[in-house]
């Protein structure tokens, strides 16, 4: 019982409050210091207290939760200490989508990551994962199963910005309908295949239709592959989403959160054509947009999108590109999805999932 401890400490190989992990980090944090406990976040790199400072800390009666999602000095490190050790595990990308000059950092990151899960496995108390998908992947090395609790995000600030943004005097709309993706533009992510969903739209379904992509590029790698494949297509692409009217594919620069709910609220659809998804935070962002969702059925994007979105086959093109003109054009069906993602959202909104996280905290 959580109720026997003092201190449950959260570690990280690398910590930023901005991203989906280290912002799930400060919820616990605040969550646990609620609950009358000390509690720090440590990292081995980024804006959080050193790693190296942990061991000079006093942990009597403390615990450590430890969120892993690449390789890391940290379990080596822990292994030796005689206190209860938690693991929130997050998926790892698997190595081989990384395959250029440019991206061998990221493949070995990946590929020793993957070879620390049976490690990470034996030495946690209780495991913790984002998805069924995750815990399968953890679980064959675990003492006991993982519990699977959906990633902590307040995902309902961000549309109450939103309503403030669309109050504001002179707030622009989006000048020509938008498809909308939010992720790192990287391999696994498959924006490449976007390109294609939007050339083929284009074509065949509306010839105004545009890209929008919030994410950086994760290598000038794929950069460079991604803008080869663009010009080939006869695809333009601009990075100012009100000013540059003829770009097919924008890709902001320093998104900052009022302009993202602005994005969200305005597109006409999310599409994902990813391979691999831990959970896929910007899919439960665009249901508390009621933003309509056409997602490539793999990893664990089933599982977190239910019966949300439309799941297809990327590489059975047809079939998806009627799929994309159903979402854009079926009113019924858009009314639909409205009421999936609406019910669904329930069971991803920070409260149930706070609910589930002390109920964790108490069961091991």
């Amino acid at each position: 019982m959580i109720a026997n401890y003092k201190a449950l400490h959260q570690l990280l190989p690398s910590f930023s409050p901005r991203d989906a992990i280290g912002n799930e980090a400060v919820i616990m944090q605040r969550t646990l210091r609620g609950l009358g406990l000390r509690s720090e976040i440590f990292a081995e790199q980024g804006e959080a207290k050193n790693l190296d400072e942990l061991f000079s800390t006093d942990l009597a009666q403390s615990a450590l939760l430890y969120h892993f999602s690449i390789a890391s000095t940290i379990p080596g490190r822990i292994a030796p200490l005689r206190l209860p050790k938690l693991v929130r595990y997050h998926s790892i990308t698997p190595p081989w989508f990384f395959n250029s000059q440019g991206e061998l950092m990221a493949q070995q990151a990946c590929s020793l990551g993957r070879q620390q899960i049976p490690m990470v496995g034996v030495i946690a108390d209780a495991v913790l994962a984002d998805s069924a998908h995750n815990a399968a992947e953890i679980n064959p090395y675990a003492a006991k199963p993982a519990t699977v609790m959906p990633l902590l995000r307040d995902y309902e600030s961000l549309t109450q910005l939103a309503h403030r943004v669309d109050a504001l005097p002179g707030s622009p709309p989006l000048n020509r309908p938008a498809l909308l993706f939010v992720g790192r533009i990287a391999p696994n992510k498959c924006q490449q295949d976007l390109l294609i969903l939007l050339h083929l739209a284009q074509k065949f379904i509306a010839k105004d239709l545009r890209l929008i992509l919030v994410g950086g590029f994760f290598s000038t790698d794929f950069h460079r592959q991604f803008c080869d494949l663009a010009a080939h297509l006869g695809l333009r692409i601009g990075a100012d989403l009100q000013t540059d009217h003829s770009a097919d594919v924008v890709i902001p620069r320093d998104v900052a959160d009022a302009d993202m709910a602005l994005i969200y609220r305005q597109a006409r659809a999310f599409v994902s054509m990813s391979e691999h998804e831990g959970f896929g935070v910007p899919l439960v962002e665009a249901m508390f947009f009621d933003l309509p969702i056409l997602a490539h059925r793999s990893s664990a994007v089933p599982e977190t999108l239910g019966e949300a979105g439309l799941l297809v086959d990327k590489h059975d093109w047809p079939t998806t590109l009627a799929a994309l003109r159903a979402i854009l054009q079926d009113e019924e069906l858009r009314s639909t999805l409205t009421s999936a993602m609406r019910q669904r959202r329930k069971a991803l909104s920070l409260s149930s999932g706070l609910q589930q996280f002390n109920h964790w905290l108490n069961s091991f």
